[in-house]
């Protein structure tokens, strides 16, 4: 079965605050939608060196209404939701990106028009799947 991978990008300027700092400073947040991972968003951070973070897009969308996640990756909207705020937890450390929602609503806007909410199992090449859990 073949199945048409599409991307959407977004590179979004972000506050950034790393655990055991009291300062915020701006970073470059590169988040990425491919068709082919339909439930998950990437979110690439230049922080100095490049972090890389796989986060759920339900998680997204459901965090900019209320605060959302558990573990490693919790999503929440500011006080005025202006706002959304990631607290991103690793055995290296955490830290908390601020996102305008306004960017990350019309990026998320944007991979639903990719792939709509509900349909993201037809976009799943599940032979390949398969075929890497075997070994193939």
């Amino acid at each position: 079965m073949e199945v048409h991978h599409e991307m959407v990008y977004a590179a979004l300027f972000s506050k950034l605050r790393p655990s055991g700092e009291d300062s915020s400073r701006i970073v470059l947040a590169e988040l990425c939608y491919d068709s082919g991972d339909p439930y998950a968003v990437t979110v690439d951070l230049d922080c100095g060196s490049n972090v890389r973070w796989l986060i759920g897009r339900d998680l997204l969308v459901d965090g900019m209404f209320s605060p959302v996640g558990e573990g490693n990756v919790r999503v929440s909207p500011a006080g005025s939701r202006q706002v959304i705020v990631l607290a991103l937890s690793s055995p290296d450390g955490e830290a908390v990106l601020e996102v305008a929602a306004v960017a990350l609503g019309a990026f998320l806007a944007g991979t639903f028009e990719c792939v709509a909410a509900g349909e993201e199992s037809a976009f799943i090449d599940f032979d390949t799947e398969i075929a890497k859990l075997r070994g193939y």
